[in-house]
């Protein structure tokens, strides 16, 4: 089956619309206010799934060390007590609910989990975050924290505040709008890549989370939908499907979603002086001419740093450099280089490249510049850190 990302979208499109007509021909409270013996466990149950799940992706993360995904995985806790919150401070009478501490604290959490999943996206596509968006986002998000924070110290829920509190609830959902279109817009970029894999599997995972994405994206608008018509959402189910959408595809392998769209060409490590100790070529360009390809590899950084120190005078060791649609990125740790060519650095990529140089010099602690490394070595660093490239990347 070919999955497109219009398929995908009109897909999504119309279970929002099944989803947004089934709520809306029934009567919704009784869904919100279903109980057993008093329990209300609508926010509960939804709490309890996202937060499982979560906990599962906790663990797979520490057993196969994927330290990249802490931010995912934060942001989801988070989210789940914010619902936990709202389970907690749930009227069946429909009092001021927004009165409570515990109203206060499920915005507090929602919001931090929002700008977590952002910081998720927003490093894997970038080594750095971008100070513009950053200084945006924490604009329109601050004041109603600081409100928030406010209300939970105070209790202070007077008239005279009810305006302010207004105008810095228009920006948190600006500001809300605002993240969920840029993830949206980003993760589909990464998403659509997984689309054109050879792999079945990988195009399965991205159009998971793509769906994912979508629906997120649906469901705040649905929010809107709410407050401009009378027309009645459910949110939270919407969000939670969503969330697990998008996390599913990293439980199952998040080094795919880490790599594949950085579309690595070649990788290889350098000694301090130069020498080539190891070269994996991926794209059919460096393939074609491995042997030369090797040999420039090991040139390239001694030429880097020479031009540092000679023309830049800087005594650092060389970092990332970009070209357009290409990326030469650096790490170092003495005596090893880690040399990769790819479309884009990323946060992510980088941190990676960090702990394989720290493993393969626990390996070798006293290497002392005059022998190679078995190529065994490297193979089984690639297996734990890069295992899509363990094989064509395009028939993963």
């Amino acid at each position: 089956m070919i999955i497109t990302d219009r398929r995908i979208l009109l897909s999504s499109m119309l279970f929002f619309a099944l989803f947004v007509a089934g709520v809306n021909s029934i009567n919704t409270s009784s869904i919100k206010n279903a109980n057993i013996g008093g329990f209300y466990y609508y926010f509960f149950t939804l709490s309890l799934i996202l937060f499982g799940f979560t906990t599962l992706l906790l663990y797979r993360s520490w057993v196969n060390e994927y330290s990249s995904l802490s931010l995912l995985i934060v942001s989801l806790f988070l989210a789940s007590l914010g619902y936990f919150f709202g389970f907690l401070n749930w009227d069946p009478m429909g009092g001021k609910y927004y009165e409570t501490d515990l109203f206060q604290l499920q915005v507090l959490f929602t919001s931090g989990a929002t700008l977590l999943l952002y910081m998720h996206y927003e490093l894997n596509r970038r080594a750095t975050p971008d100070t513009g968006l950053i200084a945006l986002v924490t604009f329109l998000f601050t004041p109603h924290t600081i409100i928030n924070v406010y209300y939970i110290f105070t209790d202070n829920y007077s008239p005279d505040l009810e305006r302010l509190n207004l105008v810095t609830l228009v920006l948190l959902q600006i500001g809300t709008i605002f993240v969920f279109g840029w993830i949206v817009y980003h993760g589909r970029k990464a998403s659509l890549s997984l689309l054109s894999n050879n792999s079945e599997k990988v195009r399965k995972l991205g159009a998971m989370q793509l769906a994912g994405l979508y629906i997120l994206f649906l469901s705040v608008a649905g929010e809107l939908l709410e407050q401009l018509t009378p027309l009645e959402v459910l949110n939270t189910p919407l969000f939670v499907m969503a969330f697990l959408l998008i996390g599913i595809p990293y439980y199952v392998d998040p080094k795919v979603f880490l790599l594949v769209p950085i579309n690595i060409k070649a990788m290889g490590i350098i000694t301090r002086e130069g020498l080539t100790m190891y070269f994996k070529p991926i794209a059919e360009e460096f393939k074609s001419e491995e042997d030369m390809s090797s040999q420039l590899f090991g040139g390239l950084i001694i030429a880097l740093n020479s031009m540092g120190k000679e023309v830049v005078k800087s005594q650092h060791a060389v970092d990332s450099l970009n070209f357009g649609d290409r990326s030469i990125i650096v790490e170092y740790l003495d005596p090893f280089y880690f040399v990769i060519f790819a479309n884009t650095a990323t946060y992510f990529l980088e941190r990676e490249m960090r702990e394989y140089l720290t493993e393969l010099r626990e390996i070798q602690p006293n290497w002392d510049g005059g022998k190679t490394l078995p190529e065994e070595v490297f193979d089984k660093l690639n297996s734990k850190f890069f295992p899509i490239l363990g094989e064509d990347v395009r028939e993963l």
